[in-house]
Formats: structure tokens, C-alpha cells, sequence
């Protein structure tokens, strides 16, 4: 029998429960992020286009939103 352990935050699977843990700790939680901007590119969008999120020790990280 093969046992694996799944990181719960990205799925990666490991050998270990050690190796999964430490890369859950890895991933960044709501609590770690603040919203620093939002921006909706058009006038009928409901959700933002755009988001810009930072870390408390002032990292930044932007996303937009996929149309597909």
C-alpha cells in the first residue's frame, strides 16, 4: 500500500505528512492578505477585473479576472 499526503491550500502530493505540512504553512491564508486595490475595467462589470493584494511585510501580487 502507497500512502500519500496532499497539501490542503495546492493539492501537491508528498511522501511525508511533514513534506505536506510545511507546504501548507508555505501558502498564504486570508488573514495574511489585505486588498490594496480593486478595478473593474468595464461599466457592467459586477466583480472587479482587476485586484491587487499585499502581505503584511508589503509584498504585492495583482490578478485579473479570466473571461473564458
Amino acid at each position: 500500500m502507497i500512502t500519500e499526503y496532499i497539501c490542503e491550500k495546492c493539492r501537491s502530493k508528498f511522501k511525508t505528512k511533514d513534506e505536506a505540512v510545511n507546504c501548507e504553512a508555505n501558502h498564504l491564508g486570508a488573514d495574511d492578505l489585505k486588498v490594496l486595490e480593486v478595478m473593474a475595467i468595464y461599466k457592467s462589470d459586477i466583480f472587479p477585473s482587476l485586484v491587487t493584494l499585499t502581505t503584511k511585510d508589503g509584498r504585492k501580487q495583482m490578478y485579473q479576472k479570466y473571461k473564458g
